[in-house]
């Protein structure tokens, strides 16, 4: 559970100051490491000199503090610390651990603190001193370098104590809002020089340190970091071998494959991911990163601009305080908040369309036309899901129009969710939750009515109702209507593709047989033989739809008329009986996928 989450505790509580024991030290740095006065070894020097002040033994070295900064660890003894953590973060590893060790050990009499600010910058006020409270009401005394704080009894009197501590707290947290808006502007401008900020290199390319001029400094490996006045980091291709992946990626894109597709077809051919070898931390635990491709992963590269020579910023809006806005840095809205299971409010990443984000030359030629990527770009735009970035429902058949139903109040026709409320299944418009009800009033409708409603109008959209014959009639009509407007180039252009596409796979077959017949290792060897058998299915597969598309050119007999009209009557009285009952939602989802509903 959070800190902020905590609940309040009843009853008569008794808050005792704990005799002298020993002090415990914490610790804490965000981004800002450049600073003296914010270093780990500085704020170990205050500490000792206060512990020294006060009479209280401080069990911490300059050794212990180094092992912290090189190994990560939150607490070595007596030593707490959050390295790399804002202060408006209210629940951190080592403040967790410190005050779980606070109620654990009673010995612990003291904690050493640089100043307030080390120990939160919070967005409100009442945060830092509900944190301050939280560990005096547990009877330790609180050591800054220009304050001691001792926990109070009941009703003394703290008003002098709490009017200095509110006084500094919203000046830090102040200062976390105005540093966020310096940052953000500032990255903007040298964002607009082409420099990168932050973040590892992507596949296949490698950071570069450069001087004012552009001149290249040094190559910088994963995770080093480099504090040089004047200096900017720059990113170029590297691995060509990488980039010749990523090129084929938008390959197939432009063929059609879907992202998941490509990450399988990358995966089973061996192709190791951009963090593949290395580790990563889960729920506090060192794990190895998959050597699985993602779609997400795929997805990532394939919108990403740097393969044409230009450097973004701002793709994504995150923050405690300020966000990214193509019109200078903006204060959290909205459209940064989710509720979660508990009703509390959490910030999210907002995702930015590509207008809303710099995009700068960032000083090597495009690796593909430009013009080409920017195609790639309005075709997945026209495949995106209206979902994106929404969880599934585990249980589908709960919401079997989902994806499907739009708001129709006046001026919104926004995407409607599902959601149960107070134990019934409806769908909620997404406008209505994201503006609070300010820019939609008509908010929800009903699943299951809306579900029977679909299903009677689709069952009668069938025609059963005017009889069988005449829905014959209707087909046939319809049919031979369809067969005398297609023009005779549109069927010659489809054969004219399959025609192509059998030719592009057989040689692709063709060149991966070769090498097979030279292959020496026998890793690569299997790898080529699993490649073979896949493109000579293909193979067999488009020279099937070759020979179809060649017959539609000049089949227009009534036999195959018929034979249409047969089949889709089946299939009518298929699905007519399928949606006579509604409780059958299963099949019912089957068929409003089928039938692109």
């Amino acid at each position: 559970m959070s800190r902020s989450k905590r609940p309040y505790r009843r009853g008569g509580r008794v808050i005792r100051k704990r005799p002298s024991g020993r002090g415990v030290m914490y610790g804490r740095r965000s981004q800002s490491k450049r600073k003296q006065e914010n270093s780990f070894a500085y704020q170990l020097e205050v500490a000792i000199k206060r512990s020294q002040d006060v009479n209280v033994p401080l069990a911490v070295d300059a050794a212990m503090v180094a092992e912290a900064e090189q190994t990560g660890a939150c607490n070595i003894g007596d030593l707490y610390v959050d390295d790399g953590v804002s202060g408006s973060e209210l629940s951190r590893p080592g403040l967790d651990k410190l005050i779980s060790d606070l109620r654990a050990d009673r010995a612990i009499s003291h904690v050493f603190i640089h100043k307030r600010d080390r120990l939160a910058r919070p967005q409100r006020t009442s945060d830092g001193g509900r944190l301050e409270e939280e560990i005096l009401e547990l009877g330790v005394t609180l050591v800054f370098e220009n304050e001691i704080v001792e926990p109070k009894r009941p009703g003394e009197d703290d008003t002098v104590e709490v009017v200095t501590r509110d006084i500094e707290y919203s000046r830090s947290g102040r200062y976390s809002y105005e540093l966020s808006d310096r940052v953000l502007k500032t990255a903007k401008v040298i964002a607009n020089d082409g420099y990168r900020l932050g973040g590892p290199a992507p596949y296949g390319f490698i950071r570069v340190l450069v001087d004012v001029s552009g001149n290249e400094i040094e190559e910088l490996p994963p995770g080093k970091k480099v504090d040089l006045p004047g200096s900017r980091v720059r990113t170029k291709p590297k691995d060509w071998e990488k980039i010749r992946v990523w090129l084929w990626m938008i390959e197939q894109a432009e063929k059609g494959l879907g992202a998941r597709a490509i990450a399988n077809r990358l995966t089973e051919k061996g192709v190791a991911p951009p963090a593949a070898g290395t580790k990563r931390m889960r729920n506090g635990v060192e794990v190895p990163v998959s050597s699985t491709w993602h779609s997400e992963t795929v997805m990532q590269l394939l919108q990403n601009p740097l393969i044409i020579g230009l450097q973004p910023y701002g793709r994504q809006s995150g923050g405690t305080h300020k966000r990214w806005s193509p019109d200078g840095p903006r204060d959290i809205d909205d459209r940064d908040v989710s509720i979660d299971a508990e009703g509390y409010e959490q910030l999210r990443i907002i995702h930015n369309q590509p207008g809303d984000y710099v995009m700068a030359p960032a000083g090597f030629e495009p690796l593909i036309d430009p013009e080409r990527w920017h195609r790639l770009q309005e075709l997945l735009a026209n495949r995106s899901n209206p979902q994106k970035r929404r969880p599934r429902s585990r249980s589908p058949e709960k919401y079997p129009l989902g994806t499907r139903v739009h708001c129709l109040d006046d001026g919104c026709g926004a995407l409607m969710h599902g959601h149960k409320q107070h134990g019934e299944l409806k769908y909620v418009c997404s406008r209505y939750e994201s503006s609070a009800g300010k820019e939609c009033e008509h908010n929800t409708v009903s699943a299951d009515r809306l579900f029977e409603f679909a299903c009677r109008l689709l069952a009668d959209g069938l025609g059963f109702a005017a009889g069988e014959g005449v829905l014959r009639e209707k087909l046939r009509e319809h049919a031979l209507r369809l067969r005398s407007e297609m023009p005779e180039s549109l069927r010659q252009e489809e054969a004219d593709y399959w025609e192509a596409m059998v030719a592009a796979l057989k040689a692709d077959a063709d060149t991966a047989g070769r090498r097979m017949a030279v292959e020496r290792d026998n890793e690569a060897y299997e790898m080529l033989k699993r490649e073979y058998s896949r493109l000579t299915g293909e193979v067999t597969k488009a020279k099937a739809e070759l020979t179809r598309a060649t017959a539609a050119i000049s089949s227009t007999d009534e036999l195959s008329v018929d034979d249409e009209v047969e089949s889709a009557v089946r299939i009518a009285k298929h699905i007519s009986a399928a949606l006579a009952d509604p409780a059958n939602r299963e099949q019912a989802c089957d068929i409003f996928r089928r039938l692109g509903i």
